[in-house]
């Protein structure tokens, strides 16, 4: 499809012509590197352009470290690339490179010179590093620090050792907003363990003093137990539960309780539950 697209004349971005780098041998994908030297060297503009919001806001050098594409983030440190800059989440091309296990690419970005900041130092488990750089400075994963979502990401990520840490220097209940279906949401870590399953990081957040019935403040004014009910967590609509979550709270589109939400999306053991603990249809 790509093929013939292009053959009729269609025009590509510097991330879809990243894209089709990492395509089959034999494609004409794999002639599209020389496409972006021209590209940056035409325009060097676009090494910072950045995809949108429901991408996280990465950048082409993002884009290539997570493809594990060595020669392409080679080209791009090369035309001036920002090795240190950071997507909506806080992370660095390092961090995005450690976590995704691309260690030649690493080892290429720490070459060039990357440190290894506090993003990286926690998805690499380097607790005392990772520790010295919070006592030092706090502020980061607080709100408006550059690393005030790290704490989303290591919840999404299922991380409980990064999850504590990470809490004890900030609030339980900071958010992000977060694309969900056609809505834009405003989002506590507690949503985010309730929305992936993790019921270890939930407990933490719970133990920090995370809202048990916070809601979406953006639009659908959602709750973690809406959430956990939705994906059919029985061992996290338990929890939330046994923490005082209400069973009765409505969302703000549908007028859907937790049991309805489990409902709308099938979720039989999750439904049983949930009328085990006293909810009404």
């Amino acid at each position: 499809m790509s093929e013939y697209l292009l053959a009729q004349g269609a025009s590509l971005d510097i991330f879809s012509a990243i894209a089709l780098c990492a395509a089959p041998k034999g494609s004409i994908a794999l002639q599209k590197v020389d496409e972006v030297r021209s590209m940056v060297k035409a325009n060097p503009n676009l090494l910072s352009q950045r995809l949108g919001f429901a991408h996280n806001e990465w950048q082409p050098l993002h884009f290539a470290v997570v493809e594990n594409l060595l020669d392409m983030v080679q080209l791009l440190l090369d035309y001036g690339a920002d090795i240190h800059a950071r997507t909506a989440w806080g992370m660095t091309a390092l961090c995005l490179a450690i976590h995704a296990k691309n260690e030649k690419v690493a080892k290429l970005l720490t070459e060039r010179g990357a440190k290894v900041d506090l993003s990286a130092a926690i998805v690499s488990a380097q607790w005392q590093q990772a520790r010295a750089i919070l006592d030092a400075d706090p502020t980061q994963v607080q709100p408006g620090g550059q690393n005030q979502l790290l704490l989303h990401y290591t919840v999404q990520q299922g991380l409980v050792e990064s999850t504590k840490m990470i809490l004890e220097y900030t609030d339980a209940n900071i958010r992000t907003r977060h694309l969900f279906g056609d809505f834009v949401t405003n989002l506590t870590p507690l949503h985010m363990a309730a929305l992936y399953g993790h019921a270890q990081v939930a407990v933490a957040l719970l133990e920090h003093g995370a809202e048990v019935n916070a809601k979406d403040t953006e639009s659908l004014e959602i709750t973690p137990l809406h959430l956990a009910a939705m994906k059919g967590y029985v061992d996290m609509i338990r929890l939330l539960v046994e923490h005082g979550a209400d069973l009765t709270l409505l969302d703000s589109v549908h007028g859907g309780t937790p049991l309805g939400w489990a409902n709308h999306f099938c979720q039989d053991a999750a439904m049983t539950l949930l009328k085990q603990f006293g909810a009404k249809e």
